[in-house]
């Protein structure tokens, strides 16, 4: 199995096992709403699942850009927003009781950031998969601080707090999915990196197209 493959399934059962703390981490959150909301409810966990499943149809060279496109997208944009939660937030969230847990969720979220790094060369983004991980990604947020599914609601902090916290999700993910456009148009650069990394072993060429 080459170097670039390997990486691959190690970064999709990262993800899987971060998933699963996700969710078990939400438990509580998925009794406050109806079980048709619960898609809107674990925006990082889902987020690691998409990209799981992303890395393991990439390993399969199978073409979904558009769910490619939504689990790069979401991966960065929900490590972004724990980022700037922990620090926005430090009041409670690095508090000398739990300070060293959320310290690890900060590095572990800024591993959510850049893991789209690893796929982006793979990924084809056109104005259609921009269109479809931009109504995904404003959906989250519509539900999440219009209809309160977002994890923040179960503390006592202050309103326009929570709305500036809104304000900035949804620029970071218009921001990302820019980002994410422009740079898929130099996807030779991420194509080269990994091919150094496989030690002359493949070439970008060998990439899916």
């Amino acid at each position: 199995m080459k170097r670039y493959d390997a990486l691959v399934l190690a970064v999709a059962v990262i993800n899987i096992a971060g998933t699963a703390f996700g969710f078990y981490y939400y438990r509580n959150m998925f009794a406050l709403f109806p079980a048709k909301l619960w898609i809107f409810i674990p925006d990082s966990p889902l987020a690691t699942l998409f990209f799981a499943f992303s890395l393991f149809l990439i390993y399969l060279k199978k073409r979904v850009d558009a769910f490619y496109l939504v689990a790069m997208a979401q991966s960065m944009k929900y490590g972004f927003w724990t980022m700037f939660v922990i620090l926005y937030f430090s009041d409670y969230f690095l508090a000398p009781y739990h300070r060293y847990y959320y310290y690890l969720m900060f590095v572990l979220h800024f591993g959510m950031l850049i893991q789209p790094a690893l796929i982006l060369h793979k990924v084809r983004i056109t104005r259609r998969e921009l269109a479809i991980a931009t109504a995904w990604l404003a959906l989250n947020d519509y539900f999440d601080y219009l209809r309160n599914t977002n994890p923040l609601v179960i503390y006592a902090f202050p309103a326009n707090k929570l709305v500036l916290t809104g304000v900035v999700t949804f620029l970071a993910g218009m921001a990302i999915l820019a980002v994410l456009y422009i740079l898929a148009r130099r996807k030779e650069v991420f194509a080269s990196f990994w091919a150094r990394i496989e030690g002359g072993g493949c070439s970008p060429s060998s990439f899916m197209r």
